[in-house]
């Protein structure tokens, strides 16, 4: 596979850091580095995966981006063709972008996503720390004994449990579930534990970012003061 290259000075301009003209200056008066190697030709030619410093701190040659998607079902960033979640987001134009949470098939619901890295590995680290609401469905109905048990459940050290009921008007296997877990198979292990296979799992609130006015297949960037909340947690 060809590796793209571009030039120095772009990729710092990119950055938003500076203009090219200053990108030049930057680079001529040895502030920029490359790996760890100082570069002062001007028309020196880097690729993406390299690591850029300028007066030691890392910089990307590209804007960074937080979107909170209402992912449909079958969607995912592992899969080709139209069903990759990627095509949900072209109209921004961005790059690298990842969730910051692995998905799992039967999911759905809000997605937060990212292409800074720092972000996403801080947050990561984070998830089991946010209140998430979900919507479950269960291929069968689940008893009110099995709904205490598992309400009840204190075996998991990956998910803590806050409430968990039948959705109002709706069948014995759809359920409301408030949840802090770091991962969403947790849910869906501990539902077969008592031999009950999860359909669906939607999820609608994270982190008090609600899907309300955010259809199916629609995103929307996050405001400042969301991305500086979602970090003190």
């Amino acid at each position: 596979m060809e590796i793209k290259l571009v030039r120095l000075n772009k990729y710092v301009s990119n950055s938003g850091l500076c203009t090219r003209r200053e990108a030049d200056d930057y680079i001529s008066s040895g502030r920029v580095s490359v790996n760890n190697e100082l570069v002062v030709k001007l028309g020196s030619k880097v690729s993406l995966d390299d690591e850029v410093k300028v007066d030691g701190k890392i910089i990307f040659p590209y804007d960074f981006q937080y979107l909170l998607l209402n992912k449909p079902l079958d969607f995912d960033f592992n899969v080709s063709g139209k069903k990759n979640v990627l095509n949900l987001l072209s109209s921004l134009k961005a790059v690298n972008l990842n969730p910051t949470q692995i998905t799992i098939k039967q999911f759905s619901g809000l997605v937060l996503i990212s292409n800074d890295n720092d972000f996403n590995n801080i947050i990561s680290k984070k998830f089991g720390s946010f209140k998430q609401l979900f919507e479950i469905k269960l291929r069968d109905n689940i008893s009110n004994e099995d709904l205490n048990s598992i309400k009840n459940s204190s075996d998991s050290n990956n998910i803590e449990i806050i409430s968990i009921n039948y959705v109002n008007d709706g069948l014995k296997n759809e359920l409301g579930l408030e949840v802090r877990a770091s991962r969403m198979s947790s849910i869906v292990n501990l539902f077969e534990k008592y031999n009950h296979k999860v359909i669906s799992i939607d999820r609608v609130i994270i982190a008090g970012l609600s899907k309300k006015e955010l259809p199916r297949g629609k995103w929307r960037l996050l405001k400042k003061q969301e991305v500086v909340n979602l970090n003190s947690f």
